[in-house]
């Protein structure tokens, strides 16, 4: 295999929590298999199995709600809005008693179908559930949380993490997005799909969404096309 590289359990002091004890994962990021050569993906496409082994599931009575991304070994990362009861939409503030109790959803890697079961999958159990402590619900910023699994996955062709970011990012650059979430009827996927969209001057984005009566801020990453999301 490759070389080491390392996955911390997670994010460092200055995003406010204390990072934990690093452990040395093959390869972080790099998928066995490889995409097609087919240029863009336009509109959405169903996901090559195993292209993106570090997407979680997240489940709750047998339905899938969120998705996230598995850093180290033991850790989900996801939007913390995920992971709190629905707010007051005239005074959407969030508390601590919000957050939904790790034992109401389970965490599924190693998926593609979204209702059959993949042989590839390893269905894990939430321990704890960690929210940024600036997130703000009302504006989404800092929306980030992990959670910590109640065991070890187990790494393998179809189970990986994912890397971390070096902090930077290119404007213009190509993202990959996957996901199991409904499309434009309103229906969920059969599989896992994925969408290549660029990234999006922070100016720019904040121009666009100004009449919308929306912040942009610096904690956020901004993608899509220009008459898109």
């Amino acid at each position: 295999m490759d070389s080491l590289a390392p996955c911390c359990e997670i994010w460092g002091c200055k995003s406010g929590f204390q990072s934990s004890r690093c452990h040395f994962v093959r390869v972080c990021g790099k998928p066995r298999f490889s995409r097609s050569s087919l240029a863009r993906i336009v509109r959405g496409r169903y996901a090559q199995r195993g292209i993106s082994p570090w997407i979680a599931m997240l489940q709750r009575n047998g339905r899938p709600f969120c998705g996230g991304s598995l850093i180290g070994n033991r850790w989900i990362v996801t939007a913390a809005h995920c992971l709190h009861e629905e707010l007051d939409p005239e005074n959407p503030v969030f508390r601590h008693t919000d957050v939904i109790s790790p034992s109401s959803f389970t965490v599924i890697l190693g998926k593609h179908r979204t209702q059959r079961r993949d042989n590839t999958e390893q269905i894990l159990l939430p321990q704890t559930i960690h929210i940024h402590p600036s997130y703000k619900a009302a504006t989404f910023e800092y929306d980030i949380a992990v959670v910590k699994l109640s065991k070890e996955a187990t790494l393998n062709t179809y189970v990986m993490p994912i890397c971390f970011p070096d902090g930077s990012h290119q404007t213009d650059a190509m993202v990959i997005v996957s996901g199991w979430g409904k499309q434009l009827l309103q229906r969920l996927p059969d599989a896992l799909m994925e969408i290549e969209i660029p990234l999006i001057d922070h100016r720019a984005c904040e121009e666009a969404y100004s009449t919308l009566e929306k912040t942009i801020t610096r904690d956020m990453i901004c993608a899509g096309e220009e008459q898109g999301n």
